[in-house]
């Protein structure tokens, strides 16, 4: 299953509350699947290669409530990119 979530920042946390619209389809045994557009963006930018959208804490454990069995982003991590 697809969230749509293209309106988040670049370097920011996908929060509960950026899953609860998409609430209803997030049931157990399904694999998520994060759609932020940063595929759009692949180049050997700094932008691309450290300021992707990634699920925060918050968002992780909405989905882990779930019972998902997986999920994935378009960045290079499920993690976001530590700049410090």
């Amino acid at each position: 299953m697809a969230l749509h979530l293209r309106r988040k920042e670049p370097a920011s946390g996908n929060t509960g509350a950026d899953l609860d619209p998409h609430s209803s389809p997030i049931r157990p045994g399904i694999i998520v699947l994060f759609k932020t557009g940063w595929g759009d963006k692949r180049a050997l930018s700094e932008e691309f290669l450290t300021l992707w959208p990634y699920p925060s804490g918050e968002g992780a454990d909405t989905l882990a409530s779930g019972k998902i069995h997986g999920a994935g982003v378009e960045g290079l991590s499920i993690g976001g990119f530590d700049l410090h």
